[in-house]
């Protein structure tokens, strides 16, 4: 035996049972230590590739990384798809080239592949999906927004005027957050503007909860709603004077009574009409004097004469025609014609009130 492993075993006989106890317990710690960076050395990272997707893209996107043998895990009850981290970039280029994900809706990639043969009316059904899942892919792109559905109706073409209806669109939103009222108006506008002769007020959104999110209104709803806006606005407006006024008028009296030894109220009445006037003024005197703009002149005479017809000569005469006159006669003709074009001044003027005219202000102060 090697002399070195006899003196090691030697050494080992002559330790105390405490000392041999703690002599294994610091080897099975270094080798413990060992085997653990070992592994985490050699430890894959799985970073996330895709999160919230449906069914149909996680299934999609599973089975092409099951055809190139990528290592893949599935969180988050199957809508989240981890790959090892080196190539996260390189599995979502891939999956970007063939069109994955596809957000749940088919878009104008329903083209890409056309049978011979297909009819007018299948055409036109695959145009309307398009259109709609284009529009919820859009409409996605909203961080409140987890999914969308937007569905068209689009009416039949008719040779009659009167029986010409227009479109509408419906859409349901998965909100992942409450979304905010100009977002809203914003969604519908967006769809009403991308179908031909859809308006706004045809356009109605609802959320998952049931709640009516958007809504067409009629031109009389409108008018309401604004003629509500506005009476909001002017109240508003009416309070914000008071309070200005009220805390200006109180700042002062506390430099002379002291701080909160004053009270002060402040009620105003205000004229809220609009009111708009346009006036045209017309004063040909105001330069001091006529001014002619253009002028034009035309004359035309005439002179009258008169001949007598020739007697013929009794030693040859000369037979006239019957139809000749005694006499021919020239009219005489004269003709002037002036005309005159005067520069008339001219004042465009349009006054409109302000928003609101003060009519009454009631201060008190204690």
């Amino acid at each position: 035996m090697n002399p070195v492993i006899e003196k090691i075993i030697a050494m080992f006989k002559g330790m105390s049972l405490s000392r041999k106890v703690a002599l294994g317990i610091m080897t099975m710690a270094m080798i413990a230590g060992f085997t653990t960076m070992f592994i985490w050395a050699n430890k894959t990272e799985f970073k996330v590739a895709f999160s919230g997707l449906t069914k149909e893209d996680a299934a999609l996107v599973v089975e092409k990384l099951k055809e190139s043998n990528t290592p893949h895990r599935l969180t988050g009850d199957g809508t989240t798809i981890m790959v090892p981290e080196p190539v996260v970039y390189d599995v979502r280029l891939t999956m970007a080239k063939d069109g994955i994900p596809k957000g749940g809706h088919v878009g104008f990639e329903i083209f890409d592949k056309t049978e011979f043969g297909t009819t007018d009316f299948v055409q036109n059904i695959n145009k309307t999906r398009a259109i709609q899942g284009e529009l919820a892919r859009t409409i996605t792109a909203f961080n409140e927004v987890k999914s969308a559905r937007v569905m068209i109706v689009m009416p039949k073409d008719s040779v009659f005027v009167e029986e010409i209806k227009k479109p509408s669109a419906s859409i349901l939103l998965e909100l992942n957050s409450d979304l905010e009222k100009e977002k809203v108006t914003a969604i519908a506008h967006l769809v009403a503007s991308a179908i031909q002769d859809l308006t706004p007020k045809e356009v109605t959104i609802v959320d998952t909860a049931g709640r009516i999110l958007f809504e067409g209104k009629s031109e009389e709803e409108q008018a309401k709603i604004n003629a509500g806006n506005l009476a909001d606005a002017q109240y508003q407006h009416k309070i914000r004077f008071e309070e200005n006024l009220t805390k200006r008028i109180q700042t002062m009296l506390e430099r002379i009574v002291g701080k909160d030894k004053a009270i002060v109220r402040v009620t105003s009445e205000m004229d809220f009409s609009q009111d708009d006037m346009n006036e045209e003024i017309f004063d040909p005197f105001e330069r001091g004097g006529e001014f002619v703009r253009s002028k034009k002149n035309r004359s035309e005479k005439l002179v009258a004469q008169s001949e007598e017809t020739p007697v013929p000569s009794t030693v040859n005469p000369i037979v006239g025609d019957e139809n000749l006159q005694d006499k021919q006669n020239n009219e005489l003709t004269d003709k002037k014609d002036d005309t005159f074009n005067y520069e008339i001044s001219k004042r465009v003027r349009e006054v409109r009130k302000p928003m609101a005219v003060l009519t009454r202000l009631s201060v008190a102060a204690v």
